[in-house]
C-alpha cells in the first residue's frame, strides 16, 4: 500500500491520514470480473469496484495525487473533500428523478410504500457530521414524486437542507451503505425493527441505486456489493400462527356486536368469502351471481385499497385498481355459500349496478370499518394479539378451510394465491391429519 500522508486534520470527520492500497483483481464464478480499489482514512476502509481495469487505475492515481498535494479526506465517504461534490447528482437528486417516473405507473399502495422506505434511506445517505432537521422525512414522504406541491415553510427549509447534505450517488462506498443499513433498521425509540421491514429498507435502498446505474450515473450498485445478512435473505410470505386468527367462536361473536349494518356485513363479507377487504370494497353489484337458494359466485374484477387522498391519482382515499398480482383483465370466481348469499341479497335490493358496500354513493370507509371491528373486539373483551385487523378473518377462513380437509389447490383459487404461498402461509394452522399421525407414533411407542 502506499501510506501518502499522515496527521489528522482540524475540521471534523476530515483526515490527511490516507493509504491507497494495490488495485485487486475480484474474480468470482458466474459473475463478470471485476476490479477493486480499496484505500484507508483515519483507519476507516473505503472500496469501490470497476468493471474495467483502466477504470479502477484512473481511480487510484485520483485518490493517490489528491493524497499528494496535501487535500483533506471526508472519512465517512473516503472521497478528498474537493471532490465530494464534484461526482454526480446527490442520491436526493436520484429519488427525485426515480419516483418522478414511476409514480404514473405505480398503484398509490406500493408508491406509499416505496416513497415511506426512501425517505428513510435518503435521510441517512448525508454525512455522519450532518444532522437532519426535524420533520425531514415527512417533508420526503409529502413530495417525492409529487409536482407542484405546497409545502410548508418548515418542510422547504429540510428538503433544501437534504439537497446540500444529500451524498453525491458516485460517493456511496460500501462501507456507507453498511452504516446506511444499520441506522435504517433502527426505529425512532432505538429498538431493531423487524428482519421483513429491514430487508424492505435494503431493497428500496438497491433500487435506488440500480437507477442510478440505468442512467449511467455509476457503473456498480454498491448495494450489491455488500454481504446479505442472514435475517434479510428472502422470505416472501410469513406464516400465520393460530393464536392471531383466533377461533370461529371468537370470529362469530365477535363480528355479531359490530355496530353499523354495512360495516357488519362488510366485515362478515371477508369472512365467508375469504376475500381481501380491499375486494370486498371493490365488490359492485353486477359481479354478484346470487340464486334464490343454494350457493351462489362472485366473480372479481377490482381491488380497491385505501391508502389516503394524496396518493391516489383520483384524489379520493381508495385506489381502485385489478386485482392482486394479476393482468387488468383477470377475474378470479370465488364461490359463496346460502349464509353470504342471503346477506348479499338483502344488501343490494332491487339494485342493478355500483359498489354493493357504499354510503351515499362512496365507497365504504376503510377507518370507519377497523373503527367499528376494533370496538366490536373491545366490547367481546378479545385479547390483543387475537384477530386484531379485520384482514384477519381471511385467514381464520382460509385455515377452517383447510382443516375441513379442502384441498390446498381449491383453497388457493379462492383466495387468490398460488398453491406454494398458500402452504408456506398457512402450514402452521393446518391440522387436520395431526390426530392420525398422534395415533401412528403412538402405536410405534408401544411397540
Amino acid at each position: 500500500a502506499d501510506r501518502l500522508a499522515t496527521g489528522t486534520g482540524s475540521r471534523l470527520m476530515q483526515s490527511y491520514d490516507v493509504r491507497v492500497w494495490d488495485l485487486r483483481k475480484r474474480t468470482r464464478t458466474g459473475r463478470p470480473t471485476r476490479f477493486e480499489v480499496r484505500w484507508v482514512v483515519d483507519t476507516q476502509e473505503h472500496s469501490r469496484s470497476f468493471e474495467f481495469k483502466a477504470q479502477a487505475d484512473a481511480f487510484r492515481s485520483s485518490l493517490i495525487a489528491a493524497a499528494k498535494t496535501g487535500e483533506p479526506f471526508d472519512v465517512d465517504t473516503g472521497q478528498p473533500v474537493g471532490a465530494t461534490r464534484g461526482t454526480g447528482p446527490t442520491c436526493y437528486e436520484i429519488a427525485q428523478q426515480m419516483m418522478a417516473a414511476k409514480w404514473v405507473n405505480s398503484a398509490a399502495k406500493s408508491r406509499v410504500t416505496e416513497v415511506d422506505n426512501l425517505a428513510h434511506v435518503l435521510c441517512a445517505l448525508v454525512p455522519t457530521n450532518r444532522t437532519a432537521p426535524e420533520g425531514l422525512r415527512f417533508a420526503l414522504r409529502a413530495t417525492l414524486g409529487r409536482k407542484n406541491v405546497e409545502r410548508e415553510p418548515t418542510a422547504t427549509d429540510a428538503l433544501r437542507w437534504l439537497k446540500r447534505a444529500s451524498l453525491p450517488v458516485g460517493d456511496v462506498t460500501d462501507q456507507i451503505v453498511r452504516r446506511v443499513l444499520d441506522q435504517v433498521a433502527t426505529g425512532l425509540t432505538g429498538k431493531q425493527l423487524s428482519d421483513s421491514v429491514r430487508k424492505q429498507r435494503r431493497t428500496y435502498l438497491s433500487g435506488l441505486f440500480t437507477y442510478a446505474v440505468e442512467q449511467k450515473h455509476i457503473t456498480v450498485n454498491p448495494v450489491a456489493t455488500v454481504k446479505v445478512k442472514k435475517s434479510e435473505r428472502a422470505v416472501t410470505s410469513q406464516a400465520i400462527n393460530s393464536r392471531q386468527i383466533g377461533d370461529l367462536e371468537t370470529a362469530r361473536n365477535t363480528i355479531t356486536q359490530i355496530v353499523g349494518d354495512l360495516e357488519r356485513d362488510f366485515v362478515s363479507t371477508v369472512f365467508l368469502a375469504g376475500m381481501r377487504p380491499s375486494e370486498v370494497a371493490a365488490l359492485r353489484v353486477e359481479d354478484c351471481n346470487l340464486p334464490a337458494a343454494g350457493w351462489g359466485e362472485l366473480v372479481l374484477a377490482k381491488s380497491s385499497a385505501s391508502v389516503g387522498r394524496s396518493w391516489t391519482d383520483s384524489g379520493k382515499s381508495r385506489d381502485n385498481r385489478g386485482l392482486k398480482n394479476r393482468s387488468a383483465s383477470e377475474r378470479r370466481t370465488v364461490p359463496i355459500p346460502p349464509e353470504l348469499v342471503v346477506l348479499l341479497l338483502k344488501r343490494i335490493g332491487d339494485r342493478k349496478r355500483g359498489w354493493v358496500f357504499a354510503r351515499g354513493g362512496e365507497q365504504v370507509s376503510d377507518v370507519g370499518v377497523s373503527r367499528a371491528w376494533k370496538h366490536s373486539r373491545g366490547w367481546c373483551e378479545v385479547n390483543d394479539d387475537v384477530l386484531p385487523r379485520v384482514y384477519d378473518l381471511r385467514h381464520l377462513a382460509a385455515s377452517l378451510w383447510l382443516n375441513a380437509g379442502v384441498p390446498v389447490v381449491e383453497v388457493a383459487a379462492r383466495l387468490g394465491h398460488s398453491p406454494e404461498v398458500c402452504f408456506r402461509v398457512y402450514a402452521h394452522v393446518i391440522h387436520t391429519e395431526r390426530p392420525r399421525w398422534n395415533a401412528v407414533i403412538e402405536a410405534a411407542l408401544d411397540a
